[in-house]
């Protein structure tokens, strides 16, 4: 939040944009974790990731991602699609480092950039609405 706010005329005069590191929040909005078991060899199993683990698996943020499911279904892709591609078309985003840890995810995370086109103005307030963190610019 404070970087965006300290570099947002930076990033309108000059049309730089932030590097977005764990753009899947560590797995949590792959949707992976919804059910409220751990998966063997994920990172949140990892006894060195339990604070990270601690900071995302929030009651709070599992609702949200849920709540984002629906979205992904209706557009036709999958909640790692969508948390990237939200990503991706942000503006002030130049950025989107994956971290996918075999081919087949850094295939369906390319797969992002071909459902893009989807994320409308429209669909990025419904992400917004549930996760109420866009950062309040003001000049």
């Amino acid at each position: 939040d404070n970087v965006d706010k300290a570099y947002h005329p930076v990033f309108e005069k000059f049309g730089y944009g932030t590097t977005i590191w764990s753009p899947l929040g560590s797995g949590v909005l792959t949707g992976k974790y919804l059910d409220g078991k751990m998966p063997d060899g994920s990172r949140m199993s990892l006894k060195s990731f339990e604070q990270l683990g601690n900071f995302y698996l929030t009651p709070a943020n599992l609702e949200k991602v849920a709540a984002m499911k629906p979205i992904a279904e209706r557009l036709g892709c999958n909640l790692a699609q969508l948390s990237l591609g939200f990503c991706y078309v942000n503006p002030h985003v130049s950025t989107v480092i994956l971290g996918a840890t075999s081919v087949k995810q850094l295939e369906e995370n390319l797969a992002t950039l071909k459902m893009v086109e989807k994320l409308t103005p429209e669909v990025m307030q419904e992400i917004e609405d549930i996760w109420q963190n866009k950062p309040g610019i003001t000049r």
